[in-house]
């Protein structure tokens, strides 16, 4: 939807397989890098991945250089139905400190 609706984004091709594969679109000329990937455990349906391919989020926010201008949006919650409470809690605590440290 994004890459459709802004003529300035160009899509990324990152070489991978998969129904699921990681997506990058850049416009260069305004500093802007969007990003998709699938998130780490817990994973709740019928495709099976890769454990190279499966990580936490949090742990790709750590290695993204980031500042003031830096936005992150991040979609949470669907996967996490079927498990305890305290999954969710430590998963999204996690982000949060790494968004933090992103920021800071």
């Amino acid at each position: 939807w994004t890459l459709s609706t802004t003529n300035t984004l160009k899509s990324m091709d990152l070489h991978e397989s998969g129904r699921l594969q990681h997506q990058l679109a850049v416009d260069l000329d305004k500093n802007i890098n969007i990003q998709w990937q699938k998130h780490g455990y817990p994973l709740i349906g019928p495709l099976t991945y890769s454990v190279k391919e499966i990580e936490y989020i949090a742990r790709v926010i750590d290695r993204t250089g980031g500042g003031k201008s830096t936005v992150i949006a991040i979609s949470l919650g669907q996967h996490f139905r079927p498990f305890p409470i305290d999954v969710f809690i430590q998963r999204t605590l996690s982000i949060h400190k790494a968004v933090q440290c992103l920021l800071l």
